[in-house]
């Protein structure tokens, strides 16, 4: 079977490609070639190209008979209205990668199905932009037999990129006694999924005909407290993260118009355990096995090697220096009362 993967060497995706040639697909890969971080998998056929190009992404359809399309780009109710125009009747599958942040939050009702109802309502910008993607290959799929199958995957780490705000600027700070920050009081429960994982579950999807028109979550079964997550990083490094708590409103009061403002308030600061019922049934191999621990072990081992070739972003430094001050006046205050 021959899959093109639109994307191929990000957090999620890389890993998906070495699954999928690991388990005898035949792998294409559609990007400009860009990628320093990860490498793309060996056994994949690189085709440099523009995945945002009608014209690159129909020539790399057509010239290889292409089967199935796994689309990591698509972020947008436009985008995926120009999947619908462009692959209909060219391909026997689209896999559509959503999000798990789409699910509204509070949860009235743990742990999480594909039923849970999808709400845009306080959610980040990112959430509602995937769920008005969804929206169109929904009706896609209904009105006109658009061949989409969706994958929502959750909070997706792999060995190059931790799951933190900040990503390597956040693991950095802790290294040098900086502080960091978490939404709340740390006790919500997140759920962390390594890519390795994560990859099993959706290439088993992958030219499963049966999973045409249905939704999965493919997350970890494991869920620990934001405290957990970083306490963890600090087994794994030897250094003692200092962690400040404040709210979401308060984190989004001193950042209104940074972009994880809204992810924090509208989903990081709340519990997120997820029901894997659904994509076990379609995939029986489907098994998580990479807790956390070892995943920041992982990270750290990863960070050592390769931390003299990372980009330190200043400017999300200043941004957790400025919440910190933050921490600093509202301690303050709460200590003259």
């Amino acid at each position: 079977m021959k899959v093109l993967f639109l994307g191929g060497t990000g957090t999620i995706s890389t890993s998906c490609v070495a699954e999928a040639i690991e388990q005898g697909l035949d792998v294409y890969v559609l990007n400009r070639g860009q990628s320093k971080r990860r490498p793309i998998a060996a056994g994949a056929k690189v085709i440099l190209g523009d995945a945002y190009s009608d014209e690159d992404l129909l020539n790399a359809i057509s010239a290889h008979g292409i089967e199935v399309v796994a689309d990591f780009l698509c972020f947008d109710g436009q985008a995926a209205k120009r999947m619908v125009r462009l692959l209909a009747g060219k391909v026997k599958q689209y896999v559509f990668i959503g999000t798990a942040s789409s699910y509204q939050k509070p949860i009235h009702k743990h742990p999480i199905t594909e039923s849970s109802p999808l709400s845009p309502t306080g959610l980040s910008h990112y959430s509602q932009l995937k769920i008005d993607a969804e929206g169109v290959f929904n009706s896609a799929y209904v009105n006109d037999q658009f061949p989409v199958t969706t994958v929502r995957p959750s909070h997706t780490y792999d060995d190059a990129r931790p799951p933190l705000i900040g990503d390597w600027t956040n693991w950095d700070r802790v290294l040098k006694g900086k502080p960091v920050f978490i939404s709340g009081d740390g006790t919500n429960l997140w759920t962390v999924t390594h890519a390795e994982d994560f990859a099993v579950g959706f290439v088993g999807l992958l030219g499963n005909w049966p999973a045409i028109g249905e939704d999965f979550h493919i997350t970890s079964q494991e869920s620990p407290t934001w405290e957990e997550i970083y306490a963890n990083i600090g087994m794994a490094t030897g250094v003692t993260p200092k962690v400040l708590k404040l709210t979401g409103e308060q984190i989004k009061k001193v950042m209104p118009d940074w972009f994880w403002a809204d992810q924090i308030l509208g989903d990081l600061s709340h519990t997120a355990i997820f029901d894997n019922t659904k994509i076990k049934k379609f995939v029986p191999r489907f098994n998580p096995k990479i807790t956390w621990v070892e995943g920041a072990r992982r990270l750290h081992s990863w960070h050592q090697k390769n931390h003299s070739q990372l980009v330190i972003d200043a400017e999300v430094s200043a941004i957790f220096d400025r919440i910190s001050d933050a921490h600093s006046r509202i301690a303050q205050s709460l200590e003259s009362f």
